[in-house]
């Protein structure tokens, strides 16, 4: 049951513990990409099409779409990133150049090799967890917590954690 803040207080609750980053944490958002990059194109589809953790709409679209960016030639992924960023908007003066390099980041960074980890998944769940967005939104979340007079706890983002979690191999993990 969740209860809210002004609750939690008068009940005389003065630590919470929370599932922040448990999503995040055993996903695999990248599972499809990697699959698609060791050559199992259809079962990357029917990953796609059938993954039941995948909970909101137009999710099994938006993966597919990652699969086809992957799969275009060079040449279009050129040319898409001139279109696009020929089309960008500037940022108003009022907005902080830390808020607008978060606001700037992609959300599909994953796409990417990253040498430290030998899956997409886990490069993903890495750059989540350490990105910048998140890491404003803990600290509201927090700071929030304490303007109400209780302290926030994470077990899902403890290290020893997730570098466990990262150590399994990503075809261990399905």
């Amino acid at each position: 049951r969740s209860l809210g803040a002004a609750h939690l207080a008068a009940e005389g609750c003065r630590v919470v513990v929370t599932g922040l980053g448990a999503d995040e944490l055993v996903w695999d958002p990248d599972y499809d990409l990697d699959l698609w990059r060791n050559g199992q194109f259809l079962r990357s589809i029917r990953h796609c099409l059938r993954d039941p953790r995948i909970l909101r709409d137009g999710a099994q679209r938006e993966s597919i779409g990652r699969l086809a960016r992957l799969a275009a030639p060079q040449w279009l992924k050129d040319r898409m990133r001139r279109i696009i960023r020929l089309r960008s908007p500037r940022a108003p003066d009022w907005v902080t150049p830390m808020a607008a390099a978060m606001a700037s980041q992609s959300e599909d960074a994953g796409t990417g090799v990253d040498s430290r980890f030998p899956s997409l998944a886990q490069a993903s769940i890495h750059g989540w967890l350490t990105s910048p967005r998140f890491q404003w939104f803990l600290e509201s979340e927090e700071l929030l917590a304490a303007h109400h007079g209780f302290e926030l706890r994470h077990p899902f983002l403890d290290q020893e954690l997730v570098e466990f979690v990262l150590s399994i191999p990503w075809r261990a993990r399905h």
